[in-house]
């Protein structure tokens, strides 16, 4: 038997649960907690889409930016660890569809400054 990871709720002024599955009281608790883990992906997002920009360092074209195998192959993964914390996978497909989309035109405008050449 495969055990789901138990994420752990933010600190929020209305609970001092560690549970992130906890019962909210009413629809201001929920939106806290919405916002928190909204600050916490943010964060995340910030720190992945440094690494993308690193990564237009070592592409040797403009071309080499977008990989249409790699997007792909992150699609196969982010939809297999939607099901491992049971979340839909096509939704989790559509957001990293769209955060890749963005990323990639970022790393394609930073590969341009780096090389010299105008968009």
């Amino acid at each position: 038997m495969t055990t789901k990871p138990t994420p752990k709720a933010p600190d929020t002024a209305s609970s001092q649960e560690d549970d992130w599955r906890i019962e909210c009281k009413d629809l201001a608790e929920v939106r806290r907690h919405i916002d928190a883990y909204d600050e916490e992906i943010a964060a995340l997002v910030s720190k992945r889409h440094h690494f993308v920009m690193q990564a237009a360092k070592f592409k040797p074209t403009v071309e080499n930016v977008l990989v249409p195998e790699r997007i792909e192959e992150i699609v196969a993964r982010v939809r297999e660890i939607a099901e491992r914390y049971g979340v839909s996978p096509d939704v989790l497909e559509k957001t990293y569809r769209g955060l890749l989309d963005g990323t990639v035109s970022d790393e394609r405008r930073r590969w341009q400054e780096m090389h010299g050449k105008t968009p």
